[in-house]
């Protein structure tokens, strides 16, 4: 398995701001692969895209058993690289993410955080099941200092909320604080277009109870939002 993709651009000079960085992660690729969940092609275009239009440093990786999933990771820190934005693919629960092909090879999100501690990423964006509830997003927030917003679905991905996901990496790269109205917009597309959820989490929701009653309106709300797109398609036939 290679190792991690990186590209660069021109060394800005050292009076300038430091450049944003993004690394997408797809984790158990061969059963992604094999269950078409699987973004390289969308992964390559919001990563040059970054690299272009902000100036991003980026890394694109696929983790398959836990050894190769290692060496990957620790190559990184090796190279003392950190991430702005980490976007990580991945089969997930409520629970935990799905790491490597190994049967056992299942860590609870506490844990995973802590594969992702060394990298000092601010903002994670998971195209993964569930990724984006409360209890999930506290341990985040609790293992990562410097994590400081999630995107994600509460319920259940898609390919197709996955790829709207990967176009909007670019904009979660180049801009730190996004105003609330394009985050009102981007999880109306969501809806609108993919039938799936997209909730963000900042890191002053840290703590508050109220996100289990989000998790909640979001189990109520997962049906009939899946049946927006058709609807959407209906009218506009």
């Amino acid at each position: 398995m290679p190792k991690a993709r990186s590209r660069k651009r021109t060394s800005a000079p050292s009076h300038a701001r430091r450049s944003p960085s993004l690394l997408v992660l797809h984790l158990d690729a061969d059963k992604l692969r094999r269950d078409g969940l699987y973004l390289g092609d969308q992964a390559e275009v919001a990563a040059l895209f970054s690299a272009f239009a902000f100036g991003a440093e980026v890394a694109v990786a696929n983790g398959t058993n836990h050894a190769e999933l290692l060496r990957v990771l620790g190559g990184l820190v090796e190279a003392k690289r950190t991430f702005d934005v980490a976007v990580v693919v991945a089969h997930s629960n409520s629970r935990g993410v799905k790491i490597a092909a190994e049967p056992e090879a299942f860590a609870e999100w506490d844990v995973f955080a802590n594969y992702l501690r060394p990298l000092q990423p601010r903002r994670l964006l998971f195209v993964a099941c569930q990724a984006r509830r409360w209890p999930a997003a506290n341990q985040l927030f609790n293992k990562l200092p410097l994590l400081r917003r999630i995107y994600a679905s509460p319920v259940n991905a898609s390919k197709d909320f996955g790829k709207l996901a990967m176009w909007l990496v670019p904009h979660v790269v180049g801009v730190k604080v996004p105003k609330k109205s394009h985050v009102q917009l981007a999880q109306f597309a969501a809806i609108a277009l993919t039938g799936r959820q997209l909730r963000r989490w900042m890191r002053s929701d840290k703590d508050n109870a109220e996100g289990l009653l989000l998790d909640l309106a979001s189990l109520l709300l997962d049906r009939p939002a899946q049946q927006v797109p058709e609807l959407l398609r209906g009218l506009l036939s």
